[in-house]
């Protein structure tokens, strides 16, 4: 063996013996900084659905109370504000 090939031999031994202790640590962190992404993503939606919940339930009162007055002020029949339906 050449001096050069034997160089290359040690420095791949080398390499293999480090990434044999450094890539599961590197998997550990990258491992553990996507788990606290998906936490924090996690806690930010569910902060915001009981919001939405409510904008939600609010925006169809609304709606309700807006159809209910033209309904009794027009004397109109609900298929005249939605449009007829696929079975008629």
């Amino acid at each position: 063996m050449t001096m050069n090939a034997h160089r290359l031999e040690t420095i791949g031994r080398l390499l293999a013996t480090l990434w044999g202790v450094i890539g599961p640590l590197l998997g550990v962190v990258i491992g553990a900084w996507l788990a606290r992404s998906w936490r924090h993503k996690s806690r930010a939606l569910e902060s915001k659905t009981p919001k939405y919940r409510e904008l939600s339930r609010e925006d169809w009162e609304k709606l309700h109370r807006v159809l209910a007055k033209i309904v009794r002020q027009n004397r109109v029949i609900p298929n005249d504000i939605i449009g007829p339906t696929l079975h008629e």
